[in-house]
């Protein structure tokens, strides 16, 4: 792919990263089907976390996943709604549980609880080597999409 910018100033490879990152939400995955050239995973992961902390890149990312929840006329109340009557008018109990269970996650009442000493995330991220950092995104991934959770641009603030 040749290195030439859109009319937003994205290269082809930026522009090919957030498309295919609005399909998987997996950065590292992402990177490497965009097709840059990377030794191994890890080195995907370390570049693809540098790419989702530029503002303009999770915006170009939020605009896709806004345009594709419009384009499907679905937003988070038709949603809600469509839970909070599967919990009251359901049929199946099981239904109505899985329903409620949702309601309740949506509103954070469901939240592990981790208990710290003193633990100073941004302190323990610095010490952090390029590898361990990968690999903890990594693992953070993972469990992302085994949750089909996705990170709102405004979780990822830029140091740049």
């Amino acid at each position: 792919m040749r290195t030439t910018t859109n009319d937003i100033g994205l290269t082809d490879l930026q522009q090919a990263f957030i498309n295919e990152y609005a399909k998987s939400k997996n950065g590292t995955q992402s990177y490497i089907k965009a097709g840059y050239k990377v030794e191994n995973n890890k080195v995907a992961c370390y570049s693809a976390f540098k790419l989702l902390r530029k503002p303009y890149i999770r915006s170009a990312i939020d605009n896709i996943l806004q345009k594709k929840e419009e384009d499907l006329d679905i937003s988070t109340s038709f949603i809600l709604n469509g839970i909070k009557e599967i919990a009251i008018n359901g049929k199946k109990e099981a239904d109505k549980l899985k329903a409620f269970e949702l309601l309740g996650k949506n509103r954070r009442l469901f939240i592990d609880i981790v208990e710290s000493k003193n633990l100073n995330v941004n302190e323990e991220i610095s010490k952090m080597s390029d590898i361990e950092l990968c690999n903890a995104i990594s693992k953070i991934e993972a469990i992302s999409q085994a949750n089909e959770v996705s990170l709102p641009a405004g979780d990822l603030k830029s140091s740049e």
